[in-house]
């Protein structure tokens, strides 16, 4: 652990107790994953799975907790292209078989 806090802030200032910071870091380690020494490659795992597993471990309430925070901004202008207005199981059954509104994303992008 001390390695990483060490190497996280040798080209940039992080608050240990900000999640925007710890995001930022997570990408920036990410992209310059091939630019670390081959020790930090190691402790961090194989893209991209290792490096999941590293912060996951670490971090277990990360994902669902930007996720939240994400979900509550939807309404933002910045971010209303990343959420299209999708209807829950109860209003398409209030709104009636014809006019049956999406409520979710299959693999090709498309909403069934």
């Amino acid at each position: 652990k001390q390695w990483y806090q060490r190497r996280v802030r040798e080209y940039r200032k992080y608050k240990s107790a900000s999640v925007r910071d710890l995001l930022r870091a997570m990408r920036n380690k990410r992209h310059h994953y091939r630019e670390l020494p081959p020790e930090v490659q190691q402790s961090l795992g194989d893209i991209p799975d290792g490096f999941l597993l590293y912060f996951s471990s670490r971090f277990p309430r990360l994902l669902l907790h930007t996720y939240t925070i994400m979900w509550q901004c939807r309404s933002e202008s910045i971010f209303r292209n990343y959420y299209p207005e999708v209807a829950t199981y109860t209003e398409q059954r209030q709104a009636g078989e014809q006019s049956r509104l999406p409520v979710a994303l299959d693999c090709d992008g498309k909403y069934s």
